[in-house]
């Protein structure tokens, strides 16, 4: 009986010896492991502080480049003219128009048997779009976008196209709807 109580003690001993040294083993292990983690989260902890750092100085640069777009863009409108005039001829109303300069912004019109010539800062004809027209207005909204005071409005007798330009028909985008577009762009 005491044989078999010694072998059965000498595998007890042999089991809890192999235990302890899987234990050990896998408390090394896990050590390494920990140590490894550890490592990746200073070193993470240094690139979040890095860009951190490279953010805050990109969003500084933002607003330097932004506040310069938006001082050179408004001394552009200054020099363009605070007060500006725009011609847009119907479509319907060709008739009546003898000719349309776009480049320096001239409508010429039969008046009492002679042709009158009347100057604008820009003059559409006809066939433009309502993208062409908003193209050169939305000069204004990002001014109103940057803080300045703006008014934009149509002018001319009845049927003469304000709400088309304005508002636009059937399925032409219009002014209207372009500049709710910018603005919302715009806005973050």
């Amino acid at each position: 009986m005491y044989i078999h109580m010694h072998a059965d003690r000498e595998t007890e001993i042999r089991t809890s010896m192999h235990m302890h040294t899987h234990t050990h083993t896998h408390r090394a292990s896990v050590q390494s492991r920990l140590f490894e983690a550890e490592e990746d989260a200073d070193s993470n902890k240094a690139l979040v502080v890095q860009l951190k750092g490279e953010i805050k100085e990109l969003k500084q640069k933002l607003v330097r480049a932004d506040n310069t777009r938006r001082k050179l863009h408004n001394e552009l409108q200054e020099l363009k003219g605070n007060i500006r005039v725009f011609a847009r001829v119907r479509p319907s109303d060709e008739r009546c128009v003898l000719g349309i300069d776009e480049e320096i912004g001239s409508v010429t019109v039969p008046y009492n048997g002679n042709h009158s010539e009347f100057r604008f800062d820009r003059a559409f004809n006809p066939r433009s779009t309502q993208e062409e027209v908003f193209s050169e207005v939305s000069q204004f909204v990002q001014s109103a976008l940057d803080g300045y005071n703006v008014s934009l409005f149509a002018y001319g007798q009845t049927g003469s196209g304000k709400t088309h330009t304005m508002f636009g028909s059937g399925t032409h985008t219009h002014t209207h709807t372009h500049t709710h577009t910018h603005v919302y762009i715009y806005i973050p």
